[in-house]
Parts: structure tokens; sequence; C-alpha cells
């Protein structure tokens, strides 16, 4: 885990120097502080669910490695006074939940490691571009699971910023209940662990409390041992349908097709 506080300092390139649109020019800082990160043009799209969210096409896309980077962009996003949205899986349906039209898009995909971090306690280090199905993926060999959302294409920081419900949620809570550690990156650019002890305030507001509080950059969750496990089986009578299929037909009557 990261030190309880941490500050990047960078140096900033006036917009003013080169006449550009302060989006733009911070998408070229970036590109300078962040090489091999940050992309623009149809490479800046995300291929997101929604279309809501597709539609909006960034100034630039940026795919930090790991917190640090994720400090120096919000450190140039707020020098530049250019909007910006953390994608983390991209599972909002609304327009501009984490694509920034025209802004930068802070895409966090390549932060998606899943770690057991302590096997006595049954704590598991997730990264902010991790969702669901890679965590269930870590830990089914061990025989052991999470409390997830039940749709396991969700991102995982995402949904325990705004409380996830899950299969367990009877038995264990919400996904957002089971957190107990999160590494984020503050307003001003410093990187901070946040736990009960050290920012109360803050822990309690990061447990599906929504994402205007920090960027959070991985997220400690307790996993549990010997999930249940049940099984669904439904059997149909297709004589009823035969029986009933009248009620189904169209208003022109051409579905569903009689034998009569």
């Amino acid at each position: 885990m990261l030190p309880i506080a941490s500050a990047v300092v960078l140096s900033i390139i006036s917009p003013f120097a080169r006449g550009q649109l302060p989006c733009d020019s911070a998408c070229r800082n970036l590109s300078e502080i962040l090489p091999g990160s940050v992309f623009f043009g149809q490479s800046a799209k995300s291929n997101l669910w929604s279309n809501f969210q597709a539609e909006s096409v960034p100034q630039c896309r940026v795919e930090p490695q790991d917190a640090f980077a994720v400090s120096k962009i919000l450190t140039v996003a707020k020098a530049y006074h250019c909007h910006f949205a953390v994608l983390a899986r991209g599972t909002s349906p609304f327009r501009y939940a984490s694509n920034a039209d025209g802004g930068i898009t802070i895409d966090m995909q390549r932060m998606k490691s899943v770690q057991l971090v302590d096997n006595d306690l049954l704590h598991v280090k997730v990264g902010a571009g991790a969702i669901w199905a890679d965590v269930y993926r870590e830990l089914d060999p061990r025989n052991m699971s999470a409390t997830g959302t039940r749709n396991s294409l969700t991102g995982v920081t995402g949904s325990i910023l705004g409380g996830g419900i899950s299969f367990f949620s009877q038995r264990f809570g919400w996904s957002c209940d089971t957190a107990v550690a999160f590494e984020a990156v503050l307003a001003n650019g410093t990187l901070v662990n946040v736990t009960h002890d050290s920012y109360p305030d803050l822990f309690f507001a990061l447990r599906g409390g929504g994402n205007n509080f920090a960027i959070v950059t991985s997220v400690v969750i307790e996993a549990f041992r010997d999930p249940p496990t049940w099984y669904t089986f439904q059997l149909w009578d297709i004589s009823i349908l035969a029986k009933y299929g009248s009620l189904l037909q169209l208003s022109d009557g051409t579905f569903p097709h009689s034998n009569s």
C-alpha cells in the first residue's frame, strides 16, 4: 500500500505559449509526461456498451499504469482547467459518466491486477481497471469468492463506490461493505491510503457514496471461503404454448404460425 500521503510535482507547460485550447494543451502536455499512454482522435474513442457514452469523443484518452500517473493526470487537468472523467470499465449508462466529451478520459484498463494480499484475513487488492470476473477467476481456484455484483462484467471500484448489490448480499451485505482500504488520489493530486483509521470520513463516503470524493486507483476487499453454490432448473411444457399460442399473435395475425 502507499504511505498515508504522497505528492507529485510536475512542470506544467503554459497553454498560452502555444495558443491552444486548454484541453488540447493539457493532452499534449500529458503526452510528454506519460509517453505511450495518451491517445488522440479515433484512438481516443472507447468501445462502450451504452450509446450515450460511446458517442462522446474525448480530446484524449490516457491509460495510467499506476496511482502516481493518475496523480499526474489530475494535476495537469487542474492546471489547464480541462474537464475529465474516470473510465474504470464503463458500465454506467448515462452520457459523460466515465467518458469526457472534448476533455480527458482517464482509462484505468492497465490497472486491473488482482492479488490476495492477506491469506489469514482474506484481503484481496483489486486495481481500478478490474471487473468482478477478474476477481472470481483469481479466487475460484482457492475455493473463495467475494461479494461482487450479479453481473461479472461490472467494474469493481465503480460498483463499490455506488454500493454494489450481490447474490451474497443477504449474508455479507453490499459490495461496498466488504471494502477495508482504498488507494486514492485527492483533488489536489495527493495520493492517500484511506482506511477507517486514517481518513474515517472519506472512508465512509467512498463506500457507496459515489465517485466525487476521490479517484480510487485500487481497493482492498474482504473475501470469504467456501462460497455457497446453487442451481436452478426450469422446465417448460410445450403443449401449453400450443394451447395458448393464439394469445401471442401479432395484430396482423402472422405470428405465431398455426397448423389449422
